[in-house]
């Protein structure tokens, strides 16, 4: 493999094989992603366009708080998921509670729902690991924008 003058070494690394091999940025993983979302699901510029109330950002978010817990999952001291994405469907349940203690106030969890934004089966986070779950995040938030900006 030859090595141009102006490439960054620091992203070649030796794989299990110890051939060279080649890492990719997470620019380009990300764009590999969209265009895989685009060419291979169909899910192009008009169909993003019927989700106009942010449910790609929201879907991105959940796969963000997807790669943090991934990172916490090997710690013996974490029980509970360490990051949620979600929305609120009902702000009329919102209301600041007192828990007694010192003094804390925090709002109760009366509408507060996860923040997928679809149904269960387009849900595939749990399946995916720390990187993936952010190459994703990051097309999606990529998508939402060029559905922002095509609107």
């Amino acid at each position: 493999m030859k090595f141009p003058a102006y490439t960054d070494h620091s992203r070649f690394t030796f794989g299990n094989n110890l051939k060279l091999k080649y890492m990719k940025s997470g620019v380009q993983l990300i764009a590999a992603e969209r265009k895989r979302q685009v060419d291979v699901e169909g899910w192009n510029n008009l169909h993003d366009d019927d989700h106009d109330t942010m449910q790609l950002s929201g879907a991105a978010g959940c796969y963000i708080a997807n790669a943090i817990n991934k990172a916490y999952a090997g710690e013996p001291h974490t029980k509970k998921k360490r990051a949620r994405f979600q929305y609120n469907y009902d702000p009329e349940l919102d209301f600041l509670v007192n828990d007694g203690g010192r003094g804390d106030r925090q709002l109760s969890k009366g509408g507060w729902q996860d923040g997928w934004p679809w149904g269960k089966e387009w849900d595939k986070r749990e399946k995916h690991d720390q990187m993936r779950s952010l190459v994703i995040a990051g097309a999606l938030i990529a998508a939402e924008i060029d559905r922002i900006q095509n609107s």
